[in-house]
């Protein structure tokens, strides 16, 4: 195996992603921040998601626990994972072929990391090595302040949305950066077998909680492929997928 060997790559939009919604309550503030931090905490135990600070840093756990609890106590609002779009991007450990095998490490620019694997890219496929996280996570802040934008009292809940601009987490890639022959899929299973199951356990730790809760869970597809969503559904990613009927390169 080499680095030549990483056929995934980045789209130019979301391919899949899942969206979560959470009722709010008025008078319960604290109940939407625990929410919240067992939602850290879960992202934590899994390894699945790490939250980055303004200065591009990876929030300490119990710093980021300090700071969202600073943010009800001293401006009564409950940053329920806007403060993730508002400093950019989140990162995950994810895995993928070099000279010393497979290797898996902390990413936030898989465009930058495939880049950097498969270079030199010719300009024809500049967009599949983009800028873009592992995954994109975004939510919003929620004011306990009556008469503020975004205030509790106005809205009946909040949503969290996952976002997937990336096959990297799929067990069978379409090797877009390949031989220009999209009828041919590549095995990515020795990837994606070591980091999409945190991702998946995340994912089941999240949908847990939201129904719990009384909320919503729901799978959105944004590409029209119609080999996707035989790989990921409302559970997540099934790594026992079947390859797409498509050739497959050997």
């Amino acid at each position: 195996m080499s680095r030549h060997d990483n056929h995934w790559s980045v789209y130019r939009n979301a391919l899949f992603g899942w969206n979560a919604r959470v009722p709010i309550q008025a008078d319960a503030p604290r109940a939407l921040l625990d929410w919240t931090l067992a939602v850290i905490e879960l992202a934590r135990v899994t390894d699945a998601v790490w939250f980055r600070k303004d200065d591009g840093t990876y929030w300490p756990w119990p710093e980021l626990v300090a700071w969202l609890e600073r943010g009800l106590a001293e401006r009564s609002v409950v940053d329920a994972f806007d403060f993730c779009s508002r400093f950019d991007r989140v990162g995950s450990t994810v895995a993928y072929h070099d000279e010393r095998g497979i290797h898996e490490e902390l990413i936030d620019d898989v465009g930058g990391l495939l880049a950097r694997l498969r270079a030199p890219v010719d300009d024809l496929h500049r967009s599949a090595v983009r800028r873009r996280p592992p995954l994109w996570l975004g939510g919003h802040e929620i004011s306990f302040t009556p008469d503020a934008v975004m205030a509790a009292a106005k809205i009946p809940s909040t949503s969290v949305k996952i976002l997937v601009e990336c096959d990297l987490w799929l067990p069978w890639v379409p090797g877009r950066i390949d031989p220009p022959d999209r009828e041919t899929f590549y095995d990515n299973r020795a990837l994606a077998e070591r980091h999409t199951p945190r991702l998946n356990a995340f994912l089941a730790g999240l949908r847990e909680s939201v129904t719990s809760r009384g909320g919503d869970w729901s799978f959105i597809a944004y590409s029209e492929n119609e080999w996707l969503p035989r790989m990921v559904g409302e559970h997540g990613i099934d790594l026992g997928a079947a390859p797409p009927a498509m050739s497959l390169a050997r």
